[in-house]
């Protein structure tokens, strides 16, 4: 906006001619959430469910009433609130309608959740000790050996495994360890896609035939897809966690599922849940490859000397991704903050160096990346661009440009580009003076009102 700002702007003076019938109120409530009001305190779950061959996600609140053992489905209305994970003990002011649990979190509505205990943290670092159930439906098999998902997972011979992949990306921080067992069969048939019923029993078999299911803090279960539209279903955070895997002859689908009982949401772009392909957490394409910077820095597989926050413009150099950072010439990611919100940008190069290989699949080699992630929301990141030479992100809005100059083989040389701040608008500050008369009908009163302007210059 144009206008200066030089304190109070304006000042109206309205002279209201009231006729004061008598006195009536009128009071505009927001409209119910049905259901029947009330309180649970339960045992939440958070689970993603991913579709990847269509390219749909959902991410699934689930809450079990500690004194009554019933289960709900929790439902948000709008926005779900930020960092929820598996094995919290949550509060719940909502409202019952069945098996659901309807939770609206503005003022008006009287709705809350309430953190009691926090979740077992799931521990990103080091030994992920896992354990692969495989099981077989009643009319319906795995599609999947258990030597073949064992050598996916743990012990390929050309160091392909996803056990690799997390040790290569996570820089030596994290790897899979652990076993394969099963086929066990269940008493289902594939009408259903109860898979917490399945995994309660696929782990029952487990037991009956010798195998120690409590020392495993990682539960990956390989079954038919059933009554299941899904690739795969992953717990978000908690330990022990659990994954499902119907696509077990992609490798990627396993990293992907893991990544989210890890707590990493999704590599996506601003129009597809999966746009990614930077990133195992974006699309499966039976590709393995590292994950974005967005990703590492959240995971703690960056160091903080490698990732350095910029506000000026100038020109800089990249270390690729991929590098062990003892071995970078320069930070392997910026960070530039949007203003007027809880949003970053991150900058990152990508070469062709370990399971990156695979990148040249997807045209993303050799090219600064551009993401950005909610800083409230941070689990899950944005592609937005992958700049060649010559190329340039701008952010309009904000002023800023981003332009990938030349490239190497040890670094990539930017240029950034702060513009002048932008007018960043507020609403303005009402204030009326008196704030209420009395008078009799007729009377004319006198009001005075001031209006601010809160923008921003």
């Amino acid at each position: 906006m144009n206008r200066s700002k030089a304190g109070i702007y304006s000042v109206v003076v309205l002279i209201l001619s009231i006729l004061i019938l008598g006195t009536t109120e009128q009071s505009f409530a927001a409209k119910d959430t049905p259901g029947i009001p009330v309180e649970v305190t339960g045992k939440l779950t958070v689970i993603y469910e991913d579709d990847l061959e269509n390219n749909r996600a959902r991410l699934i609140h689930k809450v079990k009433d500690l004194k009554s053992g019933k289960e709900y489905a929790l439902k948000f209305k709008g926005k779900s609130p930020k960092n929820l994970r598996s094995g919290a003990i949550v509060k719940i002011h909502g409202k019952a309608s069945g098996k659901e649990l309807i939770l609206a979190l503005d003022e008006t509505s009287g709705g809350s959740i309430q953190s009691i205990a926090t979740s077992t943290p799931a521990n990103v670092a080091g030994e992920q000790k896992i354990l692969v159930i495989v099981a077989d439906f009643l009319d319906q098999n795995a599609t999947c050996s258990v030597a073949d998902i064992d050598d996916r997972l743990f012990s390929d011979t050309s160091n392909q495994s996803v056990d690799d992949l997390y040790r290569e990306t996570s820089h030596g921080t994290t790897w899979l360890s652990g076993q394969t067992v099963g086929p066990y069969l269940l008493d289902f048939d594939s009408s259903t896609c109860d898979i917490e019923a399945k995994a309660d029993a696929a782990e029952a078999a487990a037991r009956a035939d010798g195998v120690d299911v409590d020392s495993y803090n990682r539960r990956v279960f390989v079954m038919p897809r059933g009554g299941c539209s899904a690739s795969g279903y992953g717990t978000v955070g908690d330990s022990p966690s659990r994954a499902w895997v119907f696509v077990c002859e992609h490798p990627d689908v396993f990293a992907h599922e893991i990544g989210h009982n890890l707590g990493m949401g999704h590599a996506a772009t601003p129009t597809m849940s999966y746009g990614d392909e930077t990133d195992f957490m974006g699309g499966a394409q039976n590709k393995l490859r590292q994950i974005n910077a967005p990703h590492k820095e959240q995971m703690g597989w960056l160091p903080s000397e490698q990732v350095e926050l910029l506000s000026t413009s100038g020109i800089y150099q990249v270390a690729p991704l991929e590098l062990d950072p003892t071995q970078a010439v320069a930070p392997q990611a910026y960070k530039i903050v949007k203003p007027g919100t809880g949003e970053y940008y991150y900058l990152s190069y990508r070469r062709a160096i370990g399971f990156d290989s695979n990148l040249s699949y997807f045209r993303h080699l050799d090219r600064l990346s551009v993401h950005s992630i909610d800083a409230d929301y941070g689990s899950s990141s944005y592609l937005l661009s992958a700049l060649a030479d010559g190329e340039s992100y701008q952010d309009a809005a904000n002023n800023i440009t981003v332009t990938q100059l030349s490239h190497n083989n040890d670094y990539t040389t930017i240029q950034v580009d702060f513009g002048s701040s932008p007018c960043i608008t507020a609403a303005p500050s009402v204030v009326l003076s008196p704030s209420s008369q009395s008078a009799a009908a007729g009377t004319q009163l006198s009001y005075t009102v001031s209006v601010t302007n809160n923008d921003s210059f």
